[in-house]
């Protein structure tokens, strides 16, 4: 009996690390797929605009540090990152703020419909955000005035739905 389940566990040993090293090569591949466009990004930073069509693959030497001066140097960087931080910042105290108002609604009150609203917003989970956001801003630009549909997005929608449909 030993004779016989030795062999069977050579085999599937065997089968472990055939299935492992196949996991680590799609996993190395993926990751290969995903990081030479960033580096060849940062390699294109460093480069001239010739040099970077010219030779995009190669690093280069030496690097040309005139790119992050002259957008360091600009006033407009800095007025569009403050007006990022900002927007993020708003966005995501406001929709912290409205998502915990609905949180504490799940858990604590008891209303007909709750589980199925529940259910209807965890499947909204599924799907990444990039799809679910496409219908929206069509539906703001329409309802609220076309620069605080494209400065408040995530906020907006939520926010038009709770004081009504009409729009302004």
């Amino acid at each position: 009996m030993a004779a016989t389940s030795l062999p069977s566990l050579k085999r599937t040993s065997i089968q472990k690390k055939v299935i492992r090293v196949v996991q680590y090569g799609l996993l190395t591949l993926i990751s290969v797929a995903i990081l030479v466009p960033i580096v060849i990004l940062i390699f294109g930073s460093l480069k001239t605009r010739g040099e970077m069509y010219a030779q995009p693959y190669i690093p280069p030497v030496p690097p040309y540090w005139g790119n992050y001066v002259k957008i360091l140097g600009s006033d407009t960087f800095w007025h569009l990152l403050m007006n990022s931080t900002v927007v993020s910042l708003l966005v995501t105290i406001i929709a912290l703020f409205c998502s915990s108002l609905a949180a504490f609604a799940f858990s604590r009150l008891q209303f007909r419909g709750r589980e199925v609203l529940f259910n209807f917003f965890t499947l909204g989970l599924m799907f990444p955000i990039t799809v679910a956001i496409l219908p929206v801003y069509p539906l703001q630009k329409r309802w609220i005035r076309p620069m605080k549909a494209q400065r408040y997005p995530p906020v907006a929608l939520p926010v038009r739905l709770r004081w009504g449909w009409s729009p302004a």
